[in-house]
């Protein structure tokens, strides 16, 4: 078995040039919907321009590689051993960027091996359930993420649940925890504000509960440092 598949190291890459190069143009217009589909799902919110780019380039990217690995085994193996060393420096935290890279692989490897019909096909089928599927389970309220930051003495049950309950619609306390030796307590609230509030205000009054320490209030999948 193992003779029958190192005996055929390199069979040639089944692309030719021209069908090569019409693989890369549907690869590139294809990724070019991919990420105007994801920054459609993200307008309210906003997309990142960076992941939002990465959408558009990576079909390509996948169909290239494909292409040029064909069915050179040894040509595989060398290729996954540099991709093994590759490293993801963000994570994705909306489940959703996760199955945009999936779909943007899928399309990539689909036009890389010549399934240029199944890749559009399969990347225009994906692509607009995606953009039903939210439209049909948005939330009308876009959850934000409240972190503050008190001293240990401070009994936020009752001096900030006052002041939340007067600016949000729900509140809810997602985590409680420590900083600074145990001196400072830091607290993770998952809110949505009342309509055409300011949210100055609201940090305002907060800042004159917990001794003008630091005080958070953004998007629920924005990045921030741990």
């Amino acid at each position: 078995m193992f003779e029958s598949i190192f005996s055929t190291t390199d069979t040639g890459i089944s692309l030719t040039l021209q069908s090569g190069l019409i693989a890369l143009i549907v690869s590139i217009v294809m990724g070019a919907g991919l990420s105007a589909a994801y920054t459609l799902l993200n307008k309210k919110r906003g997309s990142a321009k960076s992941f939002g780019i990465t959408l558009a380039v990576l079909p390509a990217i996948i169909t290239v590689i494909v292409a040029l690995v064909g069915n050179n085994v040894a040509r595989a193996f060398s290729i996954a051993g540099i991709f093994s060393i590759i490293r993801f420096r963000s994570l994705q935290q909306d489940p959703k960027e996760l199955a945009f890279v999936l779909l943007a692989m899928a399309v990539g490897l689909g036009c890389g091996m010549g399934l240029i019909g199944y890749a559009v096909a399969f990347g225009l089928i994906l692509g607009l359930t995606a953009i039903a599927a939210q439209l049909i389970f948005q939330e009308k309220d876009e959850p934000k993420v409240l972190k503050i930051l008190i001293p240990e003495n401070l009994n936020y049950g009752q001096s900030l649940n006052k002041v939340l309950k007067k600016y949000t619609k729900t509140v809810e306390l997602a985590q409680v925890k420590t900083a600074d030796l145990g001196s400072l307590y830091k607290l993770t609230y998952k809110v949505v504000l009342l309509p055409n509030i300011n949210e100055k205000d609201m940090i305002d009054e907060l800042r004159t509960k917990n001794g003008n320490l630091t005080i958070s209030l953004t998007n629920y999948y924005d990045r921030e440092e741990q």
